[in-house]
Formats: C-alpha cells, structure tokens, sequence
C-alpha cells in the first residue's frame, strides 16, 4: 500500500481484536514453553502495537481491589479463604476493559473473590 492512503476500520472491530489480543497473550502465558515461544510474542508485540497506534487499549484488573464503580460485570463471585472476610479483590479478568481514545469502549467481565465470613459458617454449621 502506498503511502497516503487511509483505511477505515470500524471501532467495534479494533475492540475485538483488542480482546482477541489480550486472549491469546493471557494463553500463551499460561503455556509451559512461554518463555521459548518467540514468534506467537513477535505477533502479539505488533498486534498490541497496531492497537496504540489505534490508540485502543485493553485493560486487565486481575489482582486489583474491587470498586463498584469499575467498568465491569461480574460473571461471579467465588469466597476465598486467603482474603479477610469482606475484603474483595478482581480474581480473574475474564474479558478486559476496553478504552478508545481513552474513552470507554467496552466493558470487562471479572470473577470476584470476597474473603469468607467465618462467622456465618460457624452459624450454618449450629443450625
């Protein structure tokens, strides 16, 4: 293609390339042989590269504290032991956030883990 010529690509589309992106690196990572898996980063460097030109960003919370006020759905909710009762924090992200041109373009989906109420299962287990 010669230079000056424009493509027009529909925002909706970057925003599922984006998540497709953010899919396969989150796989790859998982993958015993990550670390030796030089072309699947090479593609995933220039995808992720494409998409900043695009000034399109995918988000992914997992780990951080859980505010409502976030822009995700909750898909669900697992309590945990490893957290104080009441505490929440973003277990997994199952779908990031996905902002364009800083502005939010799609929601994320989160699995939510919230600190176990011990003292509700003492009750349970009274009753």
């Amino acid at each position: 293609m010669s230079e000056g010529h424009q493509v027009v690509i529909d925002a909706d589309k970057l925003v599922d390339l984006a998540i497709y992106t953010w899919r396969l690196d989150a796989w790859l990572s998982q993958q015993p042989n990550a670390s030796s898996s030089t072309v699947p980063r090479y593609v995933i460097r220039g995808l992720n590269k494409f998409l900043d030109q695009c000034n399109v960003c995918a988000l992914d919370i997992t780990g951080t504290e859980f505010d409502a006020g976030l822009a995700c759905d909750v898909v669900d909710s697992v309590e945990v032991d490893t957290l104080p009762p009441g505490a929440s924090i973003i277990g997994e992200t199952v779908s990031p956030i996905v902002n364009v041109n800083g502005k939010l373009a799609r929601h994320g989906q989160i699995v939510l883990h919230v600190g176990r109420d011990t003292r509700l299962t003492g009750a349970e287990s009274n009753g």
